[in-house]
């Protein structure tokens, strides 16, 4: 049987399998109860997620209604107000649809954190503090 020195004390092969298995049970433990609180997380999530879907069918049908009776009573005129709300959709679209495109840009001067000045942006390097200009770096 092979014997390790640990210190003042001997700890034998049968000491550490017993402190390995304990380990090994301590961590399965561990990753038991993340898994069951990442359950009960899902499962909040999902009852909230249900809550929300009944809560836009519930506006759906109040809109219908709403609607139905502004046009039956003559306030408002049904084709005039779909094709605005279409138009205001496809508005809302094509806007997001520019934002997401917009390339990020890189700003025209950094200022140095050391020296306080406004270099351009070619004339920085990264390091661990933050962008550094290259006159203060060397």
């Amino acid at each position: 049987m092979s014997k390790y020195w640990v210190g003042l004390g001997e700890v034998g092969f049968w000491d550490q399998l017993v402190d390995g298995d304990l380990r090994q049970r301590r961590d399965i433990n561990s990753a038991l109860e993340s898994s069951e609180q990442v359950a009960s997380e899902l499962g909040e999530l999902a009852r909230h997620v249900n809550d929300l879907h009944q809560k836009v069918f519930d506006l759906q049908i109040m809109n219908t209604v709403l609607l139905k009776m502004l046009g039956e009573g003559g306030q408002v005129d049904l084709k005039t107000l779909r094709y605005r709300v279409e138009a205001e959709v496809d508005a809302m679209k094509a806007d997001q649809q520019a934002r997401r495109e917009k390339p990020p840009t890189m700003p025209a001067t950094i200022t140095c954190p050391r020296c306080q000045r406004a270099v351009p942006p070619n004339q920085t390097t990264m390091t661990a503090d933050g962008v550094v200009c290259d006159a203060c770096l060397r």
